[in-house]
């Protein structure tokens, strides 16, 4: 097994892994901290030699209609310890491989934290709020 690949796979089963397909090179993800998605994000870049990784416009990617990659890591950077990432893997040989983030999911939160949130990406294909004893939740999932 391909030494980036069993890291990847660390990193990934080390939270809530999601989905996994058969074919070995899609990998979803739940939980991550933006420092778990940066570390998968270098790893693919160097996994194979035989393949070119262009990142040049990674931070401006996004899944569909979801916000910027950018932006899921900026979320981050504002809701430190209080949010993760959820997303999918794309591994060579796929020609498309990537670290694609879906949404995020916010927890602790104030009232004013949650509704800020919502507000903002209303558009997702799906947002949930909870409350909680510790504060709101707030997930939101882009197709």
């Amino acid at each position: 097994m391909n030494e980036d690949y069993a890291e990847i796979l660390r990193v990934i089963n080390g939270q809530r892994v999601r989905y996994s397909n058969t074919s070995d090179v899609y990998h979803g993800f739940r939980g991550l901290t933006k420092d778990q998605v940066m570390t998968l994000h270098d790893i693919i870049g160097h996994y194979d030699d035989r393949y070119c990784y262009d990142d040049s416009n990674w931070l401006e990617s996004t899944q569909n209609y979801s916000p910027r990659i950018g932006e899921f890591l900026q979320l981050c950077d504002v809701y430190k310890d209080r949010i993760t990432l959820h997303g999918y893997v794309i591994l060579p040989p796929r020609f498309d491989y990537r670290v694609s983030i879906e949404g995020f999911e916010a927890t602790r939160l104030t009232a004013d934290e949650g509704l800020s949130l919502v507000t903002t990406y209303h558009h997702a294909d799906s947002i949930e709020v909870d409350k909680t004893d510790t504060g709101y939740c707030v997930y939101a999932w882009w197709d």
